[in-house]
């Protein structure tokens, strides 16, 4: 087998998934990504790792090596090394910091103070996690987990039906945006609120932080129970009984449509039509496409 390629800081070339080694303040790291052979790993058979960017690394496992065991494969004199693990279920993160000998590292869980790093940390959260070892170097470790942080939306329904009143739980994000199905774009969510139409609710929440905001997994709730009164389809004929003018009161309701037994397909109502055969009429009003009231229905059967 061809002897690895060298790196100077751990990078992977773009592209690349060569199985590399580092040089320099690194030398003990070796790590494979991508569909590579693993025999040289055999030299290095309990640890399995990523570099994910400089002065971070993904461990597989921590299960075969204990945690001072694995400071010692990454601890070098100049800067810090991040090491974390994200189980399978994604419920958790944790996270140890390899940092130079005779110095100590400072971490932070989004935007909360500066904590000195004294061990393993485990974080529940999305979010951001920054470890500053000095001025010059902040290590950022993204967390999105898989934790049920999605935000919760509460719809009571009025007892005459007539509307929903929302509550939104953004969990552990400061900042959360909604919106209904009529809305084209996201809102602040500033507390609960009223709907007065069948919709559907979106929302996310959000952290915001200098280098990067962290979004959640967007809930969303289909409000479908409000009750929808059916049109009121009236007719009148004409003095000779050959057609017959049909008006349809849709109680203000935005969406109208109207069919007769001649129709394949429901026609937008916009003003009273005339029928010059005897047919059934059909009618349905609604809030929004697949939101509508029941169905209306009145033959026409005088017209001669």
């Amino acid at each position: 087998m061809a002897e690895p390629n060298y790196t100077l800081d751990g990078y992977m070339a773009p592209g690349s998934n060569s199985l590399l080694k580092t040089a320099g303040p690194l030398d003990k790291i070796k790590f494979i990504t991508g569909t590579d052979p693993l025999p040289d790993l055999r030299e290095d058979p309990d640890l399995i790792f990523d570099i994910m960017e400089p002065f971070l690394v993904r461990i597989r496992t921590w299960s075969r090596l204990t945690e001072t065991q694995i400071i010692n494969r990454f601890q070098n004199d100049i800067y810090p090394v991040v090491i974390y693990f994200i189980p399978g279920n994604q419920k958790f993160a944790e996270f140890i910091v390899a940092y130079p000998p005779g110095s100590q590292s400072l971490y932070m869980v989004n935007s909360s103070e500066w904590s000195p790093y004294v061990g393993k940390v485990r974080v529940t959260r999305n979010g951001v996690i920054y470890i500053k070892h000095s001025e010059a170097v902040i290590v950022r470790l993204t967390l999105l987990l898989q934790n049920g942080d999605k935000p919760y939306i509460d719809a009571v329904l009025s007892p005459d039906r007539k509307s929903y009143q929302v509550s939104i739980d953004f969990k552990s994000y400061p900042n959360g945006f909604y919106r209904t199905g009529f809305d084209a774009y996201f809102a602040p969510y500033t507390g609960p609120f009223l709907v007065t139409r069948n919709t559907v609710i979106y929302a996310y929440g959000k952290h915001d932080h200098g280098y990067e905001d962290i979004v959640s997994e967007t809930a969303t709730a289909m409000l479908f129970e409000i009750f929808i009164p059916r049109p009121v389809i009236r007719f009148r004929m004409a003095p000779d009984m050959s057609f017959a003018t049909v008006d349809i009161d849709f109680n203000g309701l935005p969406l109208m449509y109207y069919k007769t037994d001649m129709d394949l397909s429901w026609i937008g109502y916009t003003e009273p039509v005339e029928i010059n055969k005897n047919t059934v009429i059909y009618a349905k009003a609604g809030f929004e496409e697949n939101t509508f009231s029941f169905v209306s229905m009145l033959p026409i059967e005088q017209i001669i």
